[in-house]
């Protein structure tokens, strides 16, 4: 690991304690004889838990010179949860906050939404990490592209049917349901696009069309949240929700079953 990979990692535990030591103290701010929900619960944790999953993750799958180095799991572990941490505060000022609408107003529906968020973001910056190649760099440019389409997919969604303010505005437990749904969805399918052996930057843009279902995808759901509206008071068709979200999670699984085997630079291949 050279000073600059040391620096990195170092910036990212401590960015990554800060992100989970702010969730513990917002829950412990809480009023004593108000509970925590279970969605607050699981949001207060989100920070440890992207990092279980990114190490085990990359266990299996990360390049070849990460996957046994102490020290490489660390940085690009640490690396996982500060990614997602920053995600998560970019929603915070536009869309949703964990702190504000979870953990404070204690909103289920934003409970609900935020899991489905948090394992949306997390595969994006998961699937950046599959494969073999030269460095962080090439991690920071296919989990980013990963990303930027998740998040351009739920603007776009927002825009075209105002999905987060049924969610943080009207309690709409159903619309929660479906946005975690989406969003867990497209962000799978668009860490399958950021997977793979590096060659370059152009082939990397090239092979990441395999995430193309994210299209279909943001098109059935802003047909779905049009359809059905705002309902009122917060009374969501909860069983329909459910079933419209598995229902995404299913294109998802299809999607990433048809696409082909991931790309293995022949490059790597006495190394591993």
């Amino acid at each position: 690991m050279s000073e600059g990979e040391f620096l990195i990692t170092v910036v990212c535990i401590v960015a990554s304690l800060f992100a989970q030591l702010t969730l513990w103290y917002r829950v412990a701010a809480r009023p004593a004889l108000v509970p925590a929900g279970p969605g607050a619960v699981l949001i207060a944790f989100a920070p440890a838990m992207v990092g279980g999953v990114t190490l085990l993750a990359l266990g299996q799958w990360a390049s070849f010179d990460v996957r046994d180095d102490v020290g490489y799991l660390t940085m690009y572990s640490a690396a996982g949860v500060a990614w997602v941490a920053a995600v998560a505060q970019a929603l915070h000022h536009t869309r949703l906050s964990w702190i504000d609408d979870v953990l404070e107003r204690d909103n289920p529906a934003a409970g609900v939404a935020a899991v489905g968020l948090l394992i949306g973001a997390t595969a994006c910056y998961v699937g950046g990490n599959v494969g073999d190649g030269p460095g962080w760099w090439v991690v920071l440019f296919a989990s980013g592209t990963g990303t930027l389409l998740w998040l351009l997919a739920l603007e776009v969604l927002q825009r075209a049917t105002d999905v987060f303010e049924k969610v943080t505005l009207d309690l709409d437990l159903g619309a929660g349901l479906r946005l975690a749904g989406f969003a867990a969805a497209t962000g799978i399918v668009a860490g399958r696009g950021a997977a793979g052996d590096w060659y370059s930057f152009e082939r990397m843009v090239v092979e990441f069309q395999v995430a193309w279902p994210v299209l279909p995808l943001l098109v059935a759901g802003a047909a779905v949240e049009r359809l059905l509206g705002r309902a009122p008071f917060g009374r969501g068709r909860l069983a329909l929700s459910a079933l419209i979200a598995l229902g995404y999670l299913l294109v998802a699984w299809l999607a990433i079953d048809a696409s082909p085997a991931l790309t293995e630079n022949p490059l790597y291949g006495a190394t591993r």
